[in-house]
Formats: C-alpha cells, sequence, structure tokens
C-alpha cells in the first residue's frame, strides 16, 4: 500500500510542483502590491502567501481526481497486490499527504517572512489554518461525491441514498459554521478545525463506500 501511494505521489509531483510555482508566482505579486502599502495590517500579508501555499497542493488533489477516474487508475493499481481496502487508503490519504505539503512549504515562507520583517502575527496563521480546511474538506467533498454516484451506478440504492445524505447534511453544517459560530467570535482557527473534523467524516464515509465497490470501471 505504501509502494503505491508513493508511486501516486510521483505520478502528481508535476502538478503539485506546478501548483507552487503558482503559489510563488501569486506570492511575489502579493509582495510588491503590499510593498507600496504605507501601514498594511501586519498578518494581511504574511496570511495571504500563507495561504496560496497551503491551498495549491490541496487543488490539486481536487483536480486530479477527474483524472484518476478517466485513466481508469483504479483498475491499473488492482492489477497488482492490493486489495479493494488498501486503494482506499491510498485514495484518502493522497489529499493529506498535499496538504501536509502546502502547510510545510506555508511554514517556511512565514519563517522566513519572521526573519526578514522581525514581526509575527498568529492571526496569519490563523487565516492558513482556515483556508487550509476549507480546502480539505472541499478535497473530500469530490471523493464522497465521486463514490455516491458510483454507489448509485451499481445500484447499491442505500449506500447512495446514505451518501448523498451525508453530503447535504455537511453543506448544512458548513453553513453554520459561518452563519453561526462567525456571530459568537469564533476565530479563523477555530471554523478551520471544524472543517477538518468534516473531513475526517467525509474520509470515513468515502472508504466505506469504496470498500464497498461491485466495479472499478468507473
Amino acid at each position: 500500500m505504501w509502494h503505491t501511494l508513493r508511486a501516486e505521489l510521483a505520478y502528481l509531483r508535476p502538478w503539485v510542483f506546478g501548483a507552487l510555482g503558482i503559489a510563488l508566482a501569486v506570492s511575489a505579486f502579493i509582495t510588491v502590491v503590499f510593498y507600496f502599502d504605507d501601514d498594511p495590517p501586519s498578518f494581511v500579508a504574511t496570511g495571504l502567501r500563507a495561504m496560496f501555499f497551503v491551498m495549491a497542493p490541496l487543488i490539486v488533489s481536487f483536480i486530479i481526481q477527474s483524472y484518476r477516474r478517466e485513466e481508469r487508475r483504479a483498475r491499473l493499481l488492482l492489477a497488482g497486490p492490493l486489495t479493494p481496502v488498501q486503494l482506499a487508503w491510498v485514495m484518502v490519504l493522497i489529499p493529506w499527504v498535499l496538504g501536509a505539503v502546502g502547510v510545510l512549504a506555508a511554514a517556511i515562507l512565514t519563517a522566513a517572512d519572521v526573519l526578514i520583517t522581525r514581526r509575527f502575527s498568529l492571526e496569519s496563521l490563523n487565516m492558513a489554518t482556515f483556508v487550509g480546511g476549507q480546502m480539505l474538506t472541499y478535497a473530500f467533498f469530490g471523493l464522497l461525491a465521486q463514490e455516491a454516484s458510483a454507489a448509485r451506478h451499481q445500484g447499491r440504492r442505500r449506500a447512495a441514498w446514505a451518501a448523498w445524505s451525508l453530503f447535504v447534511a455537511i453543506i448544512v453544517i458548513i453553513a453554520l459554521f459561518y452563519v453561526i459560530l462567525v456571530q459568537q467570535s469564533f476565530t479563523w482557527v477555530d471554523i478551520g478545525l471544524a472543517h477538518i473534523a468534516v473531513a475526517l467524516v467525509s474520509m470515513a464515509a468515502t472508504m466505506v463506500l469504496y470498500s464497498n465497490r461491485t466495479d472499478f470501471t468507473r
């Protein structure tokens, strides 16, 4: 399983490097814009730059899902000594690994920014955590929707109904995060961590659905 995970990450490497390159270009642009600002809030520039570095690999994990389906990568990987449960683990671990890559890149950027400016604001980390939690949730949204559709096509009606019901429930819960939690003066990091908790629920549901597939052609 771990060999397969490494192989999948190697497959994604050009995409991740490209995304990080775009994030670096956006970060440079933000630096230039704020250079001409007389008195910008200390956390905004750092937070925005870190935010884009966290977002970039997670956007890759979301976009690549359609390519995996078109290339029938599940059938390719199952041709080896891999079980559906192990393949499910590989599929749900990829967003976490790519998210960790984004966090590492953002941490390096933030550390360099602190060394140069001699200023540090916890608010910038809160902003990055908030966006990271959001993007992780959206990545697992895609996987959950994919498995709900697969269950419907395979005639597993109860599994499909349960998956789509969970999908709708998660959307409602996330809406409540913004309607209720923000009004109660929760910080961005609180909402980001709540998104990560929702992502864990989506991850567990995706694993159960994938492990019970009867057809891996889609």
